[in-house]
This record gives structure tokens, sequence and C-alpha cells, in this order.
């Protein structure tokens, strides 16, 4: 009797290829504390900071200027709507692979 053929190998298309794993949100600064310090901020400013375009938004992101997730101090804060943030990101690592 023949043996049936092997299905292909299959291919991990939608694993992420990282080398290490990514550290859990406490890890990375984000616990209880820093929940309630979010909240504050999205209450005392509701509308996006960035302003990208004229924006007047709802906030629901809050963005670290020096972009330390442990430096929670209200002056390092800013309120902004989720595609204002994701373009200053985007903008700020464009800048940051133009200039090596």
């Amino acid at each position: 009797m023949s043996e049936l053929p092997r299905p292909a190998p299959r291919l991990n298309l939608h694993k992420p290829q990282s080398i290490k794993p990514r550290l859990t949100t406490k890890e990375r600064g984000y616990d209880h504390r820093w929940q309630k310090t979010r909240f504050r901020k999205l209450k005392e400013t509701p509308l996006c900071e960035f302003g990208f375009d004229g924006c007047q938004i709802g906030a629901n992101h809050v963005h670290h200027r020096d972009h330390n997730p442990k430096n929670n101090k209200p002056e390092n804060l800013l309120s902004s709507c989720g595609p204002c943030h994701m373009t200053y990101h985007r903008k700020s690592k464009a800048a940051r692979l133009d200039n090596g």
C-alpha cells in the first residue's frame, strides 16, 4: 500500500517574528496608577491637544511628551485623539529615520 502525500508545511504568516517577547503593560509602566492618571487627564482636558489639521475631536489617548511611560507628571502629558496620536508618532518615526 502506498503512503499518502504529506501536506505542505504551514507558514506562520500571522505570527510576529520578534526576537524577544513583549513586556506586560505593568512592566511597560501602565499599571493601575497610570489608569487613574489617564482618566484624570482625559477628564481635565477632554479635547485633543495635538490639533493636527484643526482637530477638535474628543481625546481618548494620553501621550507622554518625553516618551517615558513612568513619567506621569501633569506637564508631561497630552490628551489626544487616536488619529492625531498616530500622526504624531508616524511623523516622529519618519524624522528619526531621516536623521539616521
